[in-house]
């Protein structure tokens, strides 16, 4: 993001109220080009370096927190994925997002710490991300839980596949705005 973007994009949350719409984007092409944060950004060729085979997804063998950049990993969240009925559970939950978030959410799945009325919401969308096999972004105000001074979040979400093709977890990215428009 230009010097210039993160000025109006700043500018779109002062007063305390997000002025801007929600922005989502499916699939590799649209999250690629997503207005997101460097973290999100490095997480995302982070991702994409891990993928070996043509048409198959990394896993978690793939996958080494040590070679996650430093300036990424305090922004990263690795859930578990559980089928049938569908669930997230929260493996590691970097430093930054408890900061954004007001808690450690560690261990604990996202039906306990989401409120019921945005279930059918954030857990619609981790299981697309599940099922089509794809990454997603989200921007916008908050959806599940956010320190009182956060205004807006930015999350990205890629999956993550033992066998390469069923999605067994979820690599995601998490950053917060304050009401001042400053991305932590």
């Amino acid at each position: 993001m230009t010097r210039e973007q993160k000025k109006a994009a700043s500018s779109r949350f002062l007063g305390g109220e997000p002025k801007e719409v929600e922005l989502i984007a499916w699939g590799l092409e649209a999250v690629r080009s997503a207005p997101a944060e460097r973290c999100l950004l490095g997480l995302l060729e982070y991702w994409e370096g891990l993928q070996r085979e043509p048409g198959k997804l990394p896993g978690r063998q793939h996958l080494d927190p040590v070679d996650i950049p430093t300036r990424v990993l305090p922004y990263v969240v690795i859930s578990d994925v559980e089928r049938d009925p569908f669930r997230v559970r929260f493996r590691l939950v970097g430093t930054r997002v408890v900061a954004g978030s007001a808690f450690d959410f560690t261990g604990r799945y996202g039906d306990e710490v989401c409120l019921p009325e945005r279930r059918p919401e954030v857990y619609g969308r981790a299981e697309r991300v599940c099922v089509e096999r794809v990454p997603c972004f989200r921007r916008g105000p908050p959806r599940v839980f956010a320190h009182h001074d956060s205004v807006a979040v930015q999350a990205m979400l890629l999956p993550l596949a033992r066998d390469g093709e069923t999605v067994d977890m979820l690599l995601c990215g998490m950053t917060y705005c304050d009401r001042f428009g400053r991305w932590q």
